[in-house]
């Protein structure tokens, strides 16, 4: 029988005596369900009463990130979904969900891939909607149209890579794709899988690699991830400064110096576009069209989070996808996707490569000059690494730090614009 350790944060959102009483009764009924189907010897349940931190769809979330520990977060504010009801209708799935976590981190672990996350948390949203009926997840359901529209064939990803993903993005909807994606391709795999090997137990599942799984359910041979989903490619890690023309030749002959090579000189011209559900200019979201000779190019980068301002240096996978459509094309596919274009930057760009890094010096259309530097294809373990090797690299050049710049060009053209007309 698994031993149960149920505990509450204090915060300033009380549960009144006969919901926690009831709040107990639940998490105890259905944890030791879970326990007894998984043979999860013992688990410590943390209450926490913290509105912000639930879900406003259910009124409440969890959270497990390790194997004897849940997280579970309580809105009692909640007055669309009920205190009561939070408690009888929703939380019993979340703790079916972050039981079953439970049982994986005990065994092959969470997952460090985005496959492997996929393939976790599908294991987790079925074996809830299978133990707990009274309520189905909106992240546990899916139709074959939504997959298919969104990814053609699952590709079997290589794991020796690794891979860094933004995990808000996948699971959350934080950026450009469907809400809860990550979930809905991982209960499509995993309810594949319990239709072609309907005699496993929920043991075994959650004790079986990712790879196995997906090879097992048939989706390997029937979707592909798209360019957008191989994330199993390094950081690229950036920091950008501000120059003055003069400072350009200086810089140039430094490069040259230090055995850099000028790859290129070219002409870029980017459209940038934002959504219409989300400020992609508040969230530093990169989505833009780059057309430079005659190529065109369709790139993705995430959110900027705070360690990256407060370092002034930038580590997003980044997304390219080659586009064999005009310009003009691209744009409308973007704009009937509710993607709105916001800005046009234009610039002149010689870029050098030197070692792992690449460095650029930029003359951009009603903006400046700037030299950027670029640490290319990163591992996530080796990233303070590469951060103070571009800032060594910055120090070389004669570079100061105090003019390190925070906003991408973007943001700085559409400053100056406004600036201009404001003028006018």
């Amino acid at each position: 029988m698994t031993k149960l350790f149920i505990n509450y944060v204090k915060s300033g959102f009380d549960i009144p005596k006969e919901e926690k009483d009831l709040l107990n009764k639940t998490i105890k009924k259905h944890a030791l369900a879970a326990g007894r189907l998984l043979n999860i010897p013992y688990v410590t349940i943390t209450v926490y009463p913290k509105p912000s931190w639930a879900m406003p769809e259910t009124g409440e979330g969890g959270y497990t990130p390790s194997g004897d520990w849940i997280q579970i977060y309580i809105d009692p504010k909640n007055k669309k979904c009920g205190l009561k009801n939070i408690i009888e209708k929703y939380l019993p799935a979340n703790i079916y969900h972050e039981m079953n976590h439970i049982a994986r981190w005990r065994s092959i672990g969470y997952g460090n891939t985005l496959l492997e996350t996929i393939v976790s948390e599908g294991i987790a949203s079925v074996f809830e909607k299978e133990q707990w009926k009274a309520f189905v997840a909106p992240w546990a359901k899916f139709n074959e149209k939504e997959i298919s529209d969104f990814l053609k064939i699952i590709r079997k990803r290589d794991e020796g890579k690794g891979g860094s993903y933004n995990h808000a993005e996948w699971f959350y909807g934080k950026g450009i794709l469907p809400k809860w994606i990550g979930y809905k391709l991982g209960v499509y795999i995993v309810e594949s899988f319990r239709n072609n090997f309907p005699g496993t137990s929920w043991q075994e599942l959650t004790e079986m690699k990712a790879n196995e799984i997906i090879k097992k359910s048939g989706a390997e041979g029937k979707y592909f991830y798209a360019s957008l989903m191989d994330s199993n490619q390094g950081e690229e890690i950036e920091i950008k400064v501000k120059i003055n023309r003069s400072e350009a030749d200086s810089i140039r002959k430094k490069l040259l110096m230090l055995g850099a090579i000028l790859k290129e000189k070219k002409k870029e011209k980017d459209a940038y576009f934002t959504s219409a559900y989300e400020d992609f200019i508040k969230s530093k979201i990169c989505l833009r069209i780059r057309q430079k000779d005659d190529a065109l190019e369709l790139t993705y980068k995430g959110p900027t989070t705070k360690d990256m301002d407060n370092k002034k240096q930038f580590w997003k996978p980044e997304f390219n996808i080659l586009l064999k459509s005009s310009k003009e094309e691209a744009e409308s596919l973007l704009q009937a996707l509710n993607f709105i274009k916001v800005a046009e930057v234009i610039k002149e760009r010689e870029t050098y490569d030197l070692g792992n890094q690449k460095i650029t010096i930029d003359n951009v259309e009603n903006a400046g000059w700037f030299v950027e530097i670029e640490g290319i294809n990163i591992k996530k373990s080796d990233r303070e690494m590469a951060l103070d090797k571009n800032m060594n690299l910055l120090s070389r050049l004669g570079l100061k730090e105090t003019n390190i710049i925070n906003e991408p060009y973007r943001d700085i053209v559409l400053f100056n614009q406004e600036k201009n007309n404001n003028k006018k």
